[in-house]
């Protein structure tokens, strides 16, 4: 029977079915309506297959078929042959429990990789990559070692002067353990660090970088910072020892030390066994109680320093009873001395013999200025201010005195006499501090002389002065009278000798002529 020409469904442009007509040439049934979707048949050879994409089938080489299960009959054997010289590839095969042959008892080749899941068992001589394995086991210890022609046997191992027994390496005697990698290499651990080639810095540790390469750095663990035996803490931060549970810490295991804190005023202390703890501290005679020590009655506390040391106490300190310093010198450094006593001693003890002669007073120290003293002048038997540039407070006798200084001061009061020295002057500012001054000053006398002030108040009167502008007062040199002449220095005044004054003596304007009276002699 002839092929048959089957029909189709004819349809118009709006999609309505007209009627039925034969296929045409090129025309296609759709893989969806049970065909093909192919207008033509494939060359020769050629076997029907879905295309990559999926999506439609198509006609293509041997070659191109992906087969994922290829199963025999039951009991049958899947034999591949080749046609011709051909071989028979298999990619990345994975044998589970099935033998291979070859069919000329020669060898089978596999060209790619084998995943063996299972034992490999060879029965007889096995050799890999050109190297022939031993049949049997060799003894505990041993190493396969080759001849170095391909064949491999179990042997001691034997590398240079080192010994290997087992997972130990040893050196001969005193010899060290040197790993040394060629070039740029590191000798690594277990595959999984690799250690420096270098040293590092001193006190500097080998530390990690997470990701197998150890090199050496500081020590860091938290917050803390370790250089050589110092563990230092952040900036006021506490270091906390907290032993896990009911541990101790312990000291270069020499000694404990508590885990609680002791009652106030409490010590550590040791039991001579390597436990310390809190308790009430006794020091020979001495008890102590916070910070006081206290000695039994009557008793001195000695703090008597080995050979120079000296006693530095570095706080306030207090002394609530005398302190009594029996040494030659004491030195107060302090920048401001406040003394409660409204009276100093000086020259304590000092009864007689050489300590009478010995000045005594302050000493004021000015640095690159001369030194000055207030000071009771044992040899003048007086107080004096003076200039002493060659003392430096330590004479003890006559102070060397290079000059008197100045003193300043408000009213001062003498009950006795006021000696001026030599070529000395009084001077008075007067009522304006400027630089006008009225000096009080003397002749140089030839005898002594006293010069007395009247009992009286007034203005005293210098050999310059001819007249007294404010004074209404006229007295006769030659008279023990007075006379007020007033405004009317005309009137006629008689003395107590009957001689007119009126015309010789005006205080208020001198004028007129000049009467001579002898006296006669005083008595």
């Amino acid at each position: 029977m002839a092929d048959k020409t089957p029909v189709r469904v004819v349809y118009n442009n709006s999609n309505v079915a007209t009627g039925m007509a034969e296929y045409q040439s090129g025309e296609t049934v759709a893989v969806a309506h049970g065909g093909t979707g192919l207008s033509s048949i494939g060359s020769a050879g050629q076997v029907l297959k879905v295309n990559a994409a999926g999506s439609a089938l198509e006609f293509g080489a041997e070659g191109d078929i992906s087969i994922t299960n290829l199963v025999a009959p039951t009991n049958a054997d899947l034999t591949f042959t080749t046609s011709g010289t051909g071989n028979i590839i298999l990619d990345a095969v994975t044998l589970n429990g099935t033998t291979f042959s070859a069919a000329d008892s020669s060898k089978i080749t596999f060209a790619e990789a084998v995943d063996i899941t299972g034992a490999l068992v060879v029965s007889g001589q096995a050799t890999l990559g050109g190297l022939a394995y031993p049949t049997s086991d060799g003894t505990t210890g041993q190493f396969l070692k080759t001849n170095g022609s391909g064949t491999l046997s179990f042997a001691d191992l034997s590398l240079g002067d080192l010994t290997i027994v087992g997972s130990t390496i040893t050196t001969p005697s005193n010899a060290d353990f040197v790993l040394d990698p060629s070039g740029s290499g590191k000798v690594n651990i277990n595959g999984a660090y690799t250690l420096p080639s270098s040293d590092g810095s001193a006190d500097q540790f080998l530390k990690t970088n997470g990701s197998g390469v150890l090199s050496f750095a500081d020590l860091s663990l938290g917050d803390l910072t370790i250089v050589g035996s110092t563990i230092t803490t952040p900036s006021n931060a506490d270091f906390t020892l907290n032993p896990s549970g009911s541990g101790k810490v312990n000291i270069n295991g020499a000694y404990t030390l508590p885990s609680s804190d002791g009652s106030s005023g409490q010590v550590l202390q040791t039991d001579g066994s390597g436990t310390v703890s809190f308790g009430d501290v006794s020091l020979g005679d001495f008890t102590f109680t916070g910070s006081t020590i206290i000695s039994p009655s009557n008793a001195d506390i000695t703090l008597d320093p080995a050979g120079s040391g000296g006693i530095s106490l570095n706080a306030n300190t207090t002394i609530t009873g005398n302190l009594i310093v029996s040494g030659t010198q004491t030195t107060l450094e302090t920048t401001t001395l406040v003394v409660e006593d409204p009276l100093l001693e000086l020259a304590k003890n000092n009864s007689s013999g050489i300590a009478n002669t010995m000045d005594q007073g302050l000493f004021f120290n000015r640095g690159s200025h001369s030194n000055v003293s207030f000071l009771w002048d044992e040899s003048a038997d007086q107080f004096i201010f003076a200039v002493t540039s060659g003392e430096d407070g330590t004479t003890q006798g006559n102070v060397t005195v290079d000059s008197y200084a100045n003193i300043q001061a408000g009213v001062v009061t003498t009950t006795g006499n006021v000696i001026l020295g030599e070529d000395a002057t009084i001077i008075f500012e007067g009522a304006t501090d400027n630089a006008n001054e009225t000096t009080l000053t003397v002749v140089d006398p030839t005898a002594d002389r006293t010069i007395s002030l009247p009992n009286k108040s007034g203005t005293l009167a210098t050999d310059t002065d001819l007249n007294f502008p404010v004074s209404t007062l006229a007295a006769h040199p030659a008279s023990s009278g007075n006379a007020d002449l007033g405004s009317d220095v005309t009137t006629a005044v008689i003395d107590a000798f009957d001689v007119p004054t009126g015309d010789l003596y005006d205080h208020e304007e001198p004028r007129g002529s000049t009467t001579t009276v002898d006296l006669g002699a005083l008595s």
